[in-house]
């Protein structure tokens, strides 16, 4: 627990990065290919000019969207992994029945706070007297018995 807990930051800042490359993936704009030919008018007196066509190279296009397909489909499947560990820590901490504990393992796991910043914290919630010490120690003895 103590390693998963050590991570939930980063867990939680890789799976930001993994979503908003995958808003960038669906924003990309597909690549088009353009040229110009000679037409004439439908009609009488047939004025010739020129016609601008667009489209896609099929070849290009297709191989590209398989990739980033594939790309994303791995980066759905990233996300649903760190979503299980995210998950599975939150059940962990559920379990713990002491109110203080978890409030503290809380802050300092999840909110990243110092010590020091727990102890206030927690005092202007209790009024207890907590210090940046006692706090190291708390988290210490607690995942020592976990």
């Amino acid at each position: 627990m103590r390693t998963l807990l050590e991570q939930i930051d980063s867990i939680k800042a890789e799976k930001q990065d993994l979503e908003n490359r995958i808003k960038r993936l669906e924003k990309e704009k597909i690549p088009t290919v353009a040229d110009s030919v000679q037409a004439s008018s439908e009609g009488f007196p047939y004025i010739k000019h020129t016609v601008k066509i667009e489209g896609y190279n099929n070849y290009r296009y297709i191989r590209n969207r398989k990739a980033r397909n594939t790309y994303k489909k791995q980066i759905e499947s990233k996300i649903q992994k760190l979503d299980k560990l995210i998950n599975e820590l939150e059940y962990e901490l559920n379990k713990i029945e002491d109110s203080e504990i978890k409030q503290i393992i809380r802050y300092k796991y999840e909110d990243n706070l110092s010590y020091i910043q727990i102890a206030h914290r927690m005092n202007q919630l209790s009024k207890k007297g907590y210090t940046e010490d006692g706090i190291r120690m708390k988290i210490k003895r607690f995942l020592k018995n976990f």
